[in-house]
């Protein structure tokens, strides 16, 4: 159950968010102020704030890769012996103490995979804020993406230079950002 909204496509579910959160026929706001005559005046623009709507498609996004998240920590501490477990609790080391000293150093290579695939992963966002908000980058430019930016530059205006000198500073500071991430966690160094 919690690994299916990221079985479905990414379309799928913004087509639905549009659907539930579309301000003239969302089923959000019937469910909110009802469907009678006067009720589509107190209708709210979910998608005009530009606060909202970012809170939004991050809330669709981590409700898409909870299960995909959850999968990869329950793998990782189902990895752990449990005679270190065991052997915590002989030499009296309280929960507190196990999950500093044992879960967490062992599930550092999860937690780096799941840092960096995420970071990954939200620097090249493209269909999400691109169907929700039909192209447009939503109130003041919300949700215009780096990659929204450069499929904008590149194949809507026909500046392929310019989309191209996108993706390849996308490309870079993917690549720092990813370095420098592991260089602050001390990755590779020996303990």
């Amino acid at each position: 159950i919690f690994f299916f909204p990221n079985l479905v496509t990414v379309a799928s579910i913004a087509i639905l968010a549009y659907a539930v959160l579309d301000w003239q026929n969302g089923v959000l706001n019937q469910m909110i102020f009802g469907t009678g005559p006067g009720a589509q005046d107190k209708y709210i623009f979910w998608l005009n704030s530009p606060v909202a709507s970012r809170i939004i498609v991050s809330l669709i996004q981590t409700w898409m890769w909870f299960g995909y998240t959850m999968i990869l920590f329950i793998a990782g501490i189902q990895s752990i012996s449990a005679s270190l477990f065991e052997a915590a609790i002989v030499d009296g080391a309280g929960p507190m103490r196990t999950f500093r000293s044992i879960t967490l150093p062992l599930l550092r290579p999860v937690m780096i995979y799941v840092v960096i695939t995420s970071l990954i992963g939200g620097l090249n966002i493209f269909d999400l804020p691109w169907i929700i908000t039909r192209g447009r980058g939503g109130a003041d430019q919300s949700l215009t993406t780096t990659v929204v930016y450069l499929y904008n530059r590149a194949f809507r205006f026909y500046q392929l230079g310019a989309g191209a000198s996108v993706s390849y500073l996308l490309l870079i500071f993917t690549g720092a950002f990813s370095y420098v991430y592991l260089r602050f966690i001390g990755f590779g160094k020996e303990d």
